[in-house]
């Protein structure tokens, strides 16, 4: 199959035409194919807009620097999504999209989007993958967890640590999770990794979670552990697992220490938008606030999903 599917990240991908990929592997190495639109980040926003541009007839590429389907991936339930009314999780959901872009014969092509230029009408992206050059331009690429501040996690992190993890992807049975957060995102990790974990434990900053009263809820008949008004300020190996220490938050400098051993630790905590790529337009004085749909003084260029998001509630 050819080498623009990244492999193990999605199989339902893996069946689209072949042809199709081949087609698009030489527009991108070419570098003077124009397409109608580029949509860069394939997660449900961008594959939405994927969906509804290919709808209309347009000549589309997407973008993706890791895994199709992004943060909707670690979803344990969705309940919200018109359609399923009974829940379903965001993987299944993901797949899904994925059929409906394959219906359509819609490739995802892997690569990191660096930078996006505009001349002449045309707005050429430049990404690992090649250069793209397009009339319009959605960017869709979400957030990206920040790097935890505490003392140790670098060198732990995709061993013991993992930000908002799926569990289908982290061999967590009859292990004790640590879950880092205390928002919506929390809790359904939680969920999700109760079914098969020995423990799991939610670490929070505040008195009370500051989540869906239905997902604390569920947190309790599972037998989820809530540790409050704590922050952690290190993290070690200890033998297989972590050794993560916490702090009383107002307690003072001489606050007594608590240390909680983890297999697993999953930060659902603070993420940033990705703007980098938005620097050279921004060079040229035209700045613009990063909100929900077209860019006023950048006619063709749009930004949906994630990337507009204000908090994490």
């Amino acid at each position: 199959m050819c080498s623009i599917l990244k492999r193990n990240h999605c199989l339902t991908l893996s069946c689209i035409c072949p042809c199709f990929l081949v087609q698009t592997l030489f527009q991108i190495m070419d570098g003077q194919h124009i397409y109608d639109c580029l949509i860069i980040g394939a997660g449900p926003a961008g594959i939405a807009a994927a969906v509804q541009a290919r709808s209309l007839g347009l000549d589309i590429a997407i973008v993706e620097r890791d895994r199709p389907g992004g943060h909707a991936l670690a979803i344990h339930s969705v309940e919200n999504y018109p359609g399923c009314p009974f829940g379903i999780t965001g993987a299944q959901l993901m797949n899904r999209f994925f059929e409906h872009l394959k219906k359509l014969k819609v490739c995802i092509t892997f690569g990191t989007a660096r930078d996006i230029t505009h001349d002449d009408n045309i707005y050429c992206t430049k990404t690992s993958a090649g250069v793209f050059k397009s009339r319009t331009l959605i960017v869709a690429t979400g957030r990206k967890p920040k790097s935890l501040n505490i003392k140790g996690s670098g060198s732990v992190r995709g061993n013991n640590l993992f930000f908002y993890a799926s569990p289908n992807h982290v061999d967590h049975k009859d292990k004790h999770v640590l879950i880092l957060g205390n928002d919506d995102a929390a809790f359904d990790q939680a969920l999700g990794f109760a079914q098969k974990a020995s423990s799991v434990t939610i670490a929070m900053k505040n008195a009370a979670p500051r989540c869906h009263l239905l997902l604390t809820r569920r947190a309790e008949r599972r037998n989820v552990k809530l540790m409050r008004i704590v922050t952690p300020t290190s993290m070690e190996k200890d033998g297989d697992s972590l050794k993560v220490r916490f702090k009383r938050i107002g307690s003072g400098p001489q606050a007594k220490s608590l240390d909680v051993a983890a297999d697993i630790v999953v930060a659902c905590t603070e993420r940033r938008s990705e703007t980098k790529i938005f620097k050279p337009l921004m060079k040229k004085s035209r700045r613009f606030p990063i909100k929900p749909g077209a860019v006023a003084k950048w006619p063709g260029l749009y930004l949906v999903g994630d990337i507009c998001r204000k908090g994490d509630r």
